[in-house]
């Protein structure tokens, strides 16, 4: 094998940092319970993240982040949105998506 694979910390560790880097943000504020659009945007994309890249159940993301199910759902469905409808978050998005499927194929690397 050669390469190490990550544990489900270094994973989720992984997620919110790559998404602060990009949004501009420290890592822990993405745990802020706040509806402040500096921190919930980033964090809605983290939780898109975290369903669509990595196939967590909402469930899972929702515990993540100690929010409740229709949250997320609305987080996901939120960035669905503004994908569809604002270039510079899509852009920013797919940085993000490029940077995740990287991490992702280290996380299951072995696994």
């Amino acid at each position: 094998d050669g390469g190490r694979t990550m544990s489900l910390e270094e994973l989720n560790a992984s997620i919110d940092s790559i998404v602060a880097d990009v949004w501009m943000i420290e890592p822990h504020e993405l745990m802020r319970r706040t509806r402040l659009r500096h921190i919930a945007e980033p964090r809605q994309v983290a939780i898109y993240i975290r369903v669509t890249v990595f196939h967590n159940k909402e469930a899972q993301a929702a515990m993540y982040y100690k929010l409740n199910s229709s949250t997320v759902y609305h987080a996901v469905r939120t960035v669905a949105e503004l994908t569809r409808t604002n270039r510079i978050f899509r852009d920013r998005l797919n940085l993000v998506m490029q940077k995740a499927e990287l991490v992702k194929k280290i996380y299951f690397d072995g696994k």
